[in-house]
């Protein structure tokens, strides 16, 4: 039933969608999560984009049962932070470049300024007699396990896993999940910061609120006292408001200017330009222990199994690729008719 649609976009896989963790909980229900189906209607706007980008995820691979691989969601937009107005699409300025991983951003100087200096480092290295020695990959990735938590320390059970991670606590208050804004700066410049978004971020206000009054210790301000830690600040424009925050930011995904181009970051993260060349030629390339083919053929009766399952923790692991060709975009909102109001939420 897939031949059709496989010269659109080329499943990768085909006999072995279901995986590991999802195996035995889609092994009933093939036929409702027939991706074909999914995709084709969500092309015609008769279902969301957020679940649209659950179905990819979980035909990726990702589960809320692993921290390694939860979901991961994208970036949508490059205004978090100064602009009193809700972001205007007149100006595509506003919208995140779809199509460019993290890591080859060039948004303002500084993210121009990592860009360049991941190009030149994987210049000065191109010519290494060993063509295997990941020298055209990033040394961080945007979905791990120390990312979840650090969106979700507020939340329990993420609370007590973030501690374990760290140690002996959460972390230094400085470096948790203090601001939205901040977190979008840090993640377009610096250097070992490529993370994307989570789930949540669309749908559970309550993440940003010290709901569990956690002691998550004091951050120093550039005047005043030292500050206690408590929720996250948001973007101006949502007024500072957790609750109008997730309303707004979901309606941005739903909305026409981002379905216009979404489909690109479907080709980097589930895709076509996910890896291979087309990936390298958007540096979208991550150390080769993060992808399914090193998963499946490395030796896992040997010593380096320890080293590999410590290496998924800390690094995170690439999404199963889903489509081998272009995933193509949604049609025209102006071309199907009656809109479905009831998609936004």
């Amino acid at each position: 039933e897939y031949n059709k649609f496989d010269d659109k976009i080329g499943f990768v896989n085909k006999k072995n969608l279901f995986l590991n963790t999802n195996q035995n909980i889609f092994a009933y229900e093939r036929k409702c999560m027939n991706l074909k189906s999914l995709y084709e209607k969500w092309s015609k706007w008769e279902i969301s984009t957020l679940k649209m980008l659950m179905i990819l995820n979980i035909y990726s691979n990702r589960s809320y049962n692993d921290i390694n691989q939860y979901h991961v969601f994208p970036w949508i937009i490059t205004e978090y932070n100064n602009s009193e107005k809700f972001p205007n699409f007149e100006d595509e300025k506003f919208i995140r470049p779809m199509g460019k991983p993290m890591g080859m951003m060039d948004l303002n100087e500084e993210s121009k300024e990592r860009k360049q200096n991941y190009e030149e480092h994987w210049q000065s290295n191109e010519a290494d007699e060993d063509r295997d020695d990941n020298y055209d990959r990033y040394g961080s990735h945007y979905s791990t396990c120390l990312y979840l938590t650090y969106y979700l320390v507020r939340v329990f059970p993420y609370s007590y896993i973030r501690i374990e991670l760290q140690g002996k606590n959460f972390d230094d208050p400085n470096r948790l999940f203090n601001s939205l804004p901040n977190s979008f700066e840090y993640a377009l410049t610096q250097k070992a910061d490529l993370r994307e978004l989570i789930p949540e971020l669309f749908c559970f206000p309550e993440m940003f609120l010290n709901m569990n009054e956690l002691n998550l210790g004091e951050i120093n301000v550039e005047q005043g006292s030292p500050k206690e830690v408590e929720g996250v600040d948001m973007p101006v424009w949502s007024n500072y408001n957790v609750y109008n925050f997730v309303e707004k930011h979901r309606a941005l995904l739903e909305s026409a200017e981002i379905n216009e181009k979404i489909n690109e970051w479907f080709n980097i993260i589930f895709g076509s330009k996910q890896k291979g060349k087309e990936a390298k030629k958007i540096g979208n390339l991550f150390i080769k222990q993060t992808y399914e083919d090193f998963e499946e053929t490395y030796n896992k009766s040997s010593k380096s199994d320890r080293v590999y399952q410590c290496r998924m923790v800390e690094f995170g692991v690439t999404p199963h690729q889903i489509f081998k060709y272009d995933a193509y975009k949604r049609q025209n909102l102006n071309d199907c008719g009656k809109i479905k109001r009831s998609l936004l939420f």
